[in-house]
């Protein structure tokens, strides 16, 4: 049997919400976790780009000219580069191979 929901059955529990059934909350929020989920894991750059941004940043290139490369916001390039997103790419800076 499908878990999801059809279009017929969202229809009839937006058109009357206190009519839905338990099994219907159920299967709704099943659907919004896996939305949630899926859209959790969309991320704008990978963990490679992430190591380049901060690289060019680092020698001095403009947030705007790396974000235009990325097609992504100058924003977004800040937070970047300033371990707001992407805090568990390690960039590699410091270490050394002893």
């Amino acid at each position: 049997m499908d878990d999801r929901l059809s279009q017929a059955d969202l229809d009839r529990i937006i058109a009357d919400p206190l009519r839905a059934t338990p099994v219907d909350a159920e299967r709704m929020a099943k659907e919004l976790g896996e939305l949630r989920e899926r859209m959790r894991r969309k991320r704008k750059v990978t963990d490679a780009q992430v190591n380049e941004i901060r690289a060019r940043r680092a020698h001095g290139e403009s947030l705007r000219a790396i974000a235009a490369d990325y097609d992504v916001s100058h924003a977004h390039v800040r937070d970047v580069c300033n371990v707001k997103t992407y805090g568990y790419v390690d960039s590699g800076a410091g270490k050394s191979d002893n």
